[in-house]
């Protein structure tokens, strides 16, 4: 019995990594159209929350074909920004200031400055290290 459930849960930690990385692998190649499914799964199937942020930032930038919609990027980003995931914290501070919301900024972003999301967003560093960190988590 116990055997069982230790392949049990083998399976699915390696099913929440699969879904993840391969994620990721899409992503880092190209194909977001594809790559968001597996976020998809990886979010709702697995409790991956840094594939919130990164189905976030789908709905925030607009990407591939995603309708872009403040409200549902907000979903997908605030619980990351709560288990602080700074990404996730520049992201949603961003979407405020497009709001015109200002105070709401800086509310989520606490000490964190514009140079520090800068560079943290600013070319594929940001998916290098946030799928750094998610692989430190399993």
């Amino acid at each position: 019995m116990r055997r069982v459930l230790i392949a049990l849960f083998l399976t699915a930690t390696m099913a929440v990594a699969s879904n993840f990385s391969e994620a990721i692998k899409l992503y880092k190649s190209g194909d977001l159209t594809e790559a968001k499914k597996y976020f998809e799964q990886a979010y709702h199937d697995d409790g991956v929350e840094t594939a919130g942020y990164f189905l976030g930032i789908y709905y925030a930038e607009g990407l591939a074909g995603v309708d872009k919609d403040y409200q549902k990027a907000k979903i997908y980003l605030e619980p990351a920004v709560r288990s602080g995931n700074v990404r996730a914290k520049c992201a949603l501070a961003k979407i405020y200031r497009l709001e015109e919301r200002p105070e709401m900024a800086q509310h989520v972003l606490g000490d964190i400055d514009q140079q520090t999301c800068e560079r943290l967003t600013s070319s594929k560093r940001g998916v290098e290290h946030a799928t750094k960190n998610e692989a430190k988590k399993d």
